[in-house]
């Protein structure tokens, strides 16, 4: 008898609401790491985890088409 390990499925959630008021405006979730927002930055990190199935976006209503549009160009 062989003790299969449970398969995992992990749910991740990414706040990015904040308003960027502390670095002069510029919220941190667009600021540029490497030539791409932080918040895909961050994203795609997770969306390369082989154990995370879902992954929720916490943004202001204002940014979510914004987020939509970034997520989309970026292929997550």
């Amino acid at each position: 008898m062989t003790d299969a390990a449970p398969e995992i499925s992990v749910g991740v959630v990414i706040p990015a609401a904040g308003s960027g008021e502390r670095l002069g405006g510029q919220p941190k979730q667009f600021r540029l790491l490497g030539g791409r927002p932080l918040l895909i930055q961050t994203a795609t990190i997770f969306e390369l985890h082989p154990e995370v199935s879902t992954i929720v976006l916490v943004v202001p209503e204002s940014d979510i088409e914004t987020v939509v549009a970034l997520v989309q160009e970026s292929g997550l």
